[in-house]
């Protein structure tokens, strides 16, 4: 449950590189070197002008949807302003593996940073610090006072977690978290869209250790996004098992040390196969290992919370700037957002009541269908749910079906409804999710989130409140599903009359909707894995891989990590000279386009990019796919018809 009154802190830097992204059309995404992507720029969402906004169009549509929907009392965002802060004084390589970032998010990192400033919304920022670092400060500063919840994608951020903090972790979509939420019985109603909650228990289901101990799991295994390495021959699984049994470094390093025996067997307890003493104990002046990596990479894993911070609680109060808002939304032409009832930002709410008929048995279901069938030409709403009743929304009264499981179950509404759909419309929200009550196209019967996505391909938003303020310019406080079939009503003929106007009411009828029932049925028979064959192909890629690396190390006359950036272009084009080097701020570019030019002059070259495709065969596909293999021995993905703005599936 959300609390009445709470902070939110908002990572930014975070927030606003994962909208890029998603607002991001795919053949620009899916570009094959950065010239090329470069190219492709004009296609990103800008003004008229040309500014780049489609970073910040998501940033704020996330922003005010957490304010309509469970606002705090107290909102502040924080950022990531370079990455030479203290910690690349600590370790030079720190974040070195990533590539600069691209010009138009790093525009709308300033775009955003002033958007906010004129809002009113508090930030904190500095060349020294990291936005975690300012988030754990605040955080320990006002935990007492008032919880916090903090928006991030950065599982950095689960070392904050305690009976004051909790994490929105952002997912990569909302299948994702809706499983994840499921899995846990959290309500949705207590997260953001895509986000997970994560809680002391969640942390330690989830990552297998007490968030107290995330920073010590990542110095053992290091955290290749942040190229923190960790110690050298720890993996995941080892990491996990001694951290959730020891929980520091301090402690796991002082029970080696005392008495190494008794250490060897714990591990062998904790089933830990291969021991990891010599890993642990390894020494070596020159090279990052053993206890001299684990420390290191403690410090740099480790979120500051000591960072004075010198404002009040009341001076985070949540209060937009209305002027301010207006302003801004209009010279971003963002048409189609709308700043919620907050601070002096003024919407009108609107509660809708309806009468609602509530059908319990199969008479009953018989009786109102032989009357709603004698009528023609007429709209419904309709909604479903798992494991939760079924609406019809007719003219003046949502009925609510309860089935009994055995005369009034999904099959029997289901030929009801096909009955109904000849001579009238049925206007839904997910038509895919209801596949039980729809199993086949037929009738009238449209998705309006198809439908509005059609329309509008530039937004994610395609839920009823969503449409229900696009399109009939009211503010919904109502979010459950009665008013899904409410609403889905009201909106079904405007729709079809803007996709009839917009000469793309065929495209939904002959090509969208059909393929609903296409998308369905491959979801629900699923992809066949063989687990056998993929085991054979890991052990197959691991096995060149393992041939190239030592291939490029006997041609490089030394062994390095090829997976390092920093390193692979120190021994390219410092160690063996190889020209045409394109050093950036942070080293030599060893991206692929790069590689590619050299490849055909230079052996070494060619054999680190066979390396670097079988990597990618290996953790993809070989053992990625085997992670995803149901009881049934096949793979159930989600395909998504609503999400890319350029009409592919995701």
């Amino acid at each position: 449950m959300i609390p009445e009154d709470y902070m939110l802190i908002i990572d930014g830097s975070s927030l606003l590189s994962t909208q890029y992204y998603g607002n991001m059309p795919r053949d620009v995404l899916m570009a094959r070197s950065e010239e090329e992507r470069a190219a492709l720029y004009h296609k990103l969402m800008h003004t008229k002008s040309g500014t780049y906004t489609n970073g910040v169009y998501g940033f704020l549509r996330s922003l005010f949807k957490i304010l309509e929907t469970m606002p705090p009392a107290y909102l502040c965002v924080t950022w990531d302003l370079t990455r030479d802060t203290f910690r690349r004084e600590l370790y030079a390589d720190y974040k070195a593996n990533r590539s600069e970032t691209p010009a138009p998010l790093k525009e709308q990192f300033a775009l955003c940073q002033d958007v906010l400033e004129r809002m009113g919304v508090p930030q904190f920022r500095d060349m020294h610090f990291e936005a975690d670092d300012f988030s754990g400060s605040l955080c320990e500063k006002f935990k007492n006072e008032v919880p916090v919840r903090i928006l991030t994608k950065d599982h950095d951020y689960l070392q904050l977690v305690d009976d004051r903090v909790q994490v929105f972790l952002l997912q990569s979509a909302q299948t994702k978290a809706d499983e994840l939420l499921k899995k846990h019985n959290i309500p949705k109603t207590d997260c953001p869209e895509k986000c997970f909650l994560m809680t002391p228990e969640t942390v330690q289901a989830e990552e297998g250790v007490k968030p107290a101990s995330i920073a010590h799991l990542k110095a053992l295994m290091g955290d290749t996004s942040d190229n923190i390495k960790g110690v050298p021959g720890i993996g995941k699984e080892t990491a996990v098992s001694l951290i959730a049994y020891y929980e520091t470094v301090d402690r796991l390093y002082d029970a080696l040390h005392s008495d190494e025996a008794a250490f060897l067997e714990k591990t062998k307890s904790l089933g830990i196969r291969r021991s990891p003493v010599s890993y642990l104990l390894k020494e070596d002046a020159e090279a990052l290992v053993g206890e001299k990596a684990a420390r290191l990479s403690l410090q740099l894993a480790t979120i500051k919370t000591d960072i004075p911070i010198s404002e009040e609680l009341s001076e985070l109060s949540l209060s937009l700037n209305g002027n301010g808002v207006d302003r801004v939304l209009h010279e971003l032409e963002f048409d189609s957002l709308k700043a919620p009832e907050i601070g002096n930002v003024k919407r009108s709410g609107k509660e809708f009541s309806f009468r609602k008929e509530t059908v319990r048995d199969f008479d009953a279901a018989e009786a109102l269908f032989g009357r709603l069938l004698k009528a023609e030409g007429l709209s419904y709403g309709f909604s479903y749910t798992e494991e939760g009743p079924v609406y019809l929304a007719g003219a003046d009264t949502v009925y609510e079906f309860i089935p009994d499981g055995f005369f009034l179950n999904a099959a029997v509404l289901s030929g009801y409804l096909r009955s109904l759909s000849k001579a009238n419309s049925i206007y839904l929200f997910g038509l895919k999710k209801a596949y039980e009550f729809f199993p086949e196209a037929y009738g009238n019967v449209y998705d309006l989130s198809v439908m509005d996505y059609l329309l509008r391909p530039l937004t994610t938003a395609h839920e009823p409140k969503d449409l229900h303020q696009e399109y009939l310019s009211e503010y919904i406080f109502s979010d459950d599903d009665a008013f899904s079939a409410y609403a889905a009503r009201a909106l079904g003929s405007i729709l079809k009359k803007k996709l009839t106007e917009a000469e793309m009411l065929s495209l939904y009828e002959d090509i969208e909707h059909p393929l609903i029932f296409v998308l369905s049925e491959m979801e629900r028979t699923g992809i066949y894995a063989d687990p056998t064959l993929l085991a054979e192909l890991d052990r197959h890629f691991s096995s060149i891989m393992k041939e190239e690396e030592q291939t490029v190390h006997e041609m490089a006359g030394m062994s390095f990590n090829l997976n390092s950036p920093k390193q692979l272009g120190e021994v390219l084009f410092e160690k063996l000279k190889i020209p045409g080097g394109k050093k950036t701020k942070t080293g030599y570019s060893t991206a692929a386009d790069e590689l590619e030019k050299l490849a055909e002059n230079y052996p070494i070259v060619k054999h680190i990019l066979t390396y670097r495709q079988y990597m990618k065969l290996q953790s993809t596909y070989a053992a990625g796919l085997a992670g995803c293999i149901a009881a049934d021995g096949r793979i159930h993905t989600t395909f998504q018809q609503t999400v890319t703005a350029t009409g592919r599936l995701s």
